[in-house]
């Protein structure tokens, strides 16, 4: 009777035994020791320690499954598409996109300054204007035949027709300088207007990074916003000024210039590429008062004037970029 309760027990081990993968060669071992005193005694003591050991090891294994399923039922399983792209970002990304309005901003005297002129000159009274005013002058005396030789028809505009043909990037800027210097005199203040004028490089020199306007851009962009340039500047002028900022190619999604569409921004034309460009999207200009944003209202586009010689000319651009949510 109490060796047939001892078999009994040794086949109930040998069964708990084989629920341990890792030990299952050891089962087969035990299963074929004849159920003898001596033998039973042995399997015995090496049960104890067996099934101390199991159970030890079965507690771990059910705690470690236990952490790791609670885990996988807590994470947030991120939705998918057929191509494994999250949905949720998608969702997001079509929001932002869904209220995304553009800004377009000018390039001289917005995003970038000209540097100033002397202040012994200045003190005489003479500022950009004046030598604008006066080259301009001069520029009208070119016979435009002379001009259209080179570059065809002209468009309409109420610039001098060599200013038109080199911002709309018709004529070179070599081209441009050597019309000049043919037709004014030794002494004449545009020879030297013109040497500097009508070279890149030395415009490129003359133009300083607004840097808080820059910041303004920056939020634009933060909050969502596609955000441009719009610009009169000569294709050679801008290709330099690139160049010297990388972050105007970088930094802009779209750039409208001149020189480069060989249409003027006082132009309705000009703004067709780019309402066509962002359909059913409210377009902002940002420039100094002119004919540009004159042009561009008469087109649909919202005009913001910016004025960089009022003290508070950015502040007040500030506050108007907040009124129209384009900033927080």
């Amino acid at each position: 009777m109490q060796n047939g309760i001892l078999l009994v027990i040794w086949r109930f081990f040998v069964n708990c035994i084989k629920k341990v993968p890792g030990i299952f060669f050891l089962s087969i071992l035990l299963s074929s020791l004849p159920a003898q005193a001596m033998w039973r005694q042995m399997a015995s003591c090496i049960a104890a320690g067996i099934r101390q050991r199991s159970g030890a090891l079965f507690c771990g294994v059910s705690a470690v499954a236990g952490v790791a399923g609670f885990a996988y039922a807590k994470k947030t399983v991120v939705p998918t598409d057929s191509n494994g792209t999250s949905t949720a970002d998608a969702s997001s990304k079509k929001t932002v996109l869904k209220n995304n309005k553009v800004v377009l901003w000018g390039i001289n005297n917005v995003l970038f300054n000209p540097v100033q002129i002397p202040w012994v000159v200045r003190s005489c009274g003479v500022t950009q204007q004046t030598f604008k005013t006066m080259f301009y002058k001069d520029l009208k005396k070119i016979p435009e035949n002379e001009i259209t030789s080179k570059t065809g028809v002209l468009p309409q505009s109420t610039e001098p027709p060599l200013a038109v043909a080199w911002l709309t990037g018709r004529i070179s800027c070599q081209d441009a300088k050597e019309l000049v210097l043919k037709h004014t005199n030794a002494f004449s203040l545009s020879r030297y207007v013109a040497t500097n004028a009508f070279s890149a490089q030395e415009c490129v020199k003359r133009l300083q990074k607004n840097n808080a306007m820059l910041v303004l851009v920056a939020q634009c962009k933060e909050q969502g916003h596609s955000v441009g340039l719009s610009s009169s500047l000569n294709g050679e002028v801008f290709d330099a000024l690139v160049a010297r900022n990388p972050f105007l190619n970088t930094d802009f999604e779209v750039c409208f210039i001149s020189g480069k569409r060989g249409v003027m921004t006082s132009d309705l034309a000009f703004y067709d590429a780019l309402i066509e460009k962002f359909p059913h999207k409210k377009i902002y200009l940002i420039d100094v008062p002119g004919p540009a944003l004159t042009a561009a209202q008469k087109k649909g586009i919202i005009a913001i004037e910016f004025i960089a010689s009022a003290p508070d000319g950015v502040e007040k651009l500030k506050a108007r970029l907040q009124a129209e949510k384009l900033i927080t």
